[in-house]
């Protein structure tokens, strides 16, 4: 099912972003993620027995379009998830070893500054070399030039490590060297395996930021004395905590481009995003009772499965026929406006009764859900919105003076901390420096949450999210 039909050209939606040096290489995974969803979903539009071959034959040209507008900015979702991808990548070869390394130089070595600045140079662009080589394939196929930049990196490398710049010797070097590499890679590894865990995923981004910050500040005191072990453990450190940052750092950029993204679509495209999903529901649905390599590729790519997946789906679908669905259907005066609005929660309750429906009664067999969900892809093409089922909610109206206060407090109360801090530090205080410095970090994860929180409101509260943060602080109890 759906490989009759020919795949759209690549609608121009960003096209000039993929002449970019780092964005070029995804040309061809955005090329292929759009060619894969107007494969599949038209095809399944084409052949689908749930919608009428006159209903069908009416709606097509509209429905392809609104189809093809949304897959056009869906693959640019998936080219951000590549991105956060290759930097996880990265992040463990060849920023760690190139971190390990630059790290360890500085520690035991004291080369000229133009040495030192050439010498992080090479190591900078020899990781985005490998970043390029990621986003293409996520297996590190370097250039030619990028392994020459590697070859010319571990050239300055020994030579400032084993030249006349270091007080130590060779064996202490190597050894220490060793050190900063297993040190920095199973911490490198236990951050990344925090970031796979989808439940605390960006809770756990933030935590490395804050325990990366902290501990750089309180390493940054000295940069290591003593014995080869000792410098190495103080290297190892840094390096641990350099790719710390950068996965937290990429992980909450990532999440948050995507989220502006995606309510950016779901705002100007919410018919085309209903469609387009009601269209992906039914594809996955109707074919979850094939052999996965009897699917198509998309239903290979998101097969059809767990029903708490599936329920956070319908979850979205929902939101945006509440949220967005009125935006698109505006009646210019303020009574209309409400109807529209009142009628749009109606079939946003209807679909949350489908989706707790199918939670609590998960042996129902999903071509039944698909024969729930696809038929309303005709009205909606049609806009006979009078035809789709509603369920009856009790409205409480908010008047724009409300919601403006709410917002202003929400802006309010997200730079309080901060505010404090800075006042805190701009004025005379009885409260020790010391102590006044460990609200920073608790006040930008309030800020950063808040924002979080604004643009993904699912994300859970702020403070669920700070809850023992405290323990991170010097002196502080659980």
């Amino acid at each position: 099912m759906g490989q009759s039909v020919a795949p759209s050209a690549v609608p121009p939606v960003g096209e000039w972003l993929l002449s970019l040096p780092l964005v070029a290489p995804v040309r061809d995974l955005y090329a292929e993620k759009l060619k894969m969803y107007d494969t599949a979903m038209l095809g399944y539009l084409a052949e689908t027995r749930l919608i009428d071959d006159v209903d069908r034959e009416r709606i097509k040209a509209d429905c392809e379009w609104w189809v093809r507008q949304t897959n056009a900015r869906q693959a640019w979702l998936d080219v951000i998830d590549r991105y956060r991808d290759a930097v996880y990548y990265v992040a463990i070869w060849p920023l760690l070893p190139v971190a390990a390394t630059v790290i360890m130089v500085l520690s035991v070595a004291t080369p000229p500054a133009g040495w030192a600045i050439a010498h992080i140079a090479l190591g900078a662009l020899f990781t985005l070399g490998g970043l390029s080589g990621a986003l293409r394939h996520l297996d590190f196929m370097l250039s030619r030039r990028t392994w020459l930049l590697g070859l010319a990196f571990l050239l300055v490398s020994g030579l400032l490590l084993y030249g006349p710049w270091t007080d130590a010797g060779w064996l202490a070097v190597t050894g220490t060297l060793l050190l900063v590499s297993v040190l920095g890679l199973v911490v490198a590894f236990v951050a990344l395996a925090a970031l796979e865990i989808r439940r605390i995923r960006t809770r756990a981004a933030i935590y490395l930021i804050i325990v990366g910050a902290v501990a750089m500040g309180a390493l940054a005191v000295d940069r290591g004395t003593g014995p080869g072990w000792a410098r190495g453990l103080w290297a190892g450190l840094w390096t641990a905590l350099v790719v710390m940052l950068v996965a937290g750092a990429v992980f909450i950029l990532t999440y948050l481009i995507s989220s502006v993204f995606q309510r950016r679509k779901n705002s100007v495209w919410a018919i085309g995003e209903i469609v387009q999903t009601l269209l992906w529901f039914g594809l996955r649905m109707e074919e979850a009772h094939l052999p996965l390599e009897e699917r198509s590729a998309l239903g290979q790519a998101y097969p059809f499965g767990d029903p708490v997946v599936t329920a956070s789906h319908l979850e979205s679908l929902a939101r945006v026929v509440e949220r967005y669905l009125p935006r698109q259907l505006p009646t210019w005066d303020p009574m209309g406006d409400r109807i529209i609005s009142e009628r749009c929660r109606g079939m946003a309750a209807r679909l949350r009764e489908l989706k707790m429906e199918f939670l609590l009664n998960q042996r129902i067999p999903p071509a039944e859900m698909a024969a729930r969900l696809v038929p309303a892809v005709v009205p909606i093409v049609d806009g006979d919105w009078e035809r789709l089922a509603r369920a009856d909610i009790q409205v409480i109206p908010h008047s724009r003076l409300r919601v403006s206060l709410r917002i202003v407090g929400g802006i309010l109360v997200a730079i309080a901390p901060l505010t404090i801090y800075l006042l805190l530090r701009t004025t005379t205080s009885i409260i020790p420096d010391k102590i006044v410095d460990q609200v920073l970090p608790v006040a930008v994860t309030w800020l950063l949450l808040s924002v979080i929180a604004w643009i993904d409101p699912g994300n859970g509260n702020r403070t669920g999210n700070l809850k023992n943060l405290t323990d991170l602080l010097p002196g502080s109890r659980s």
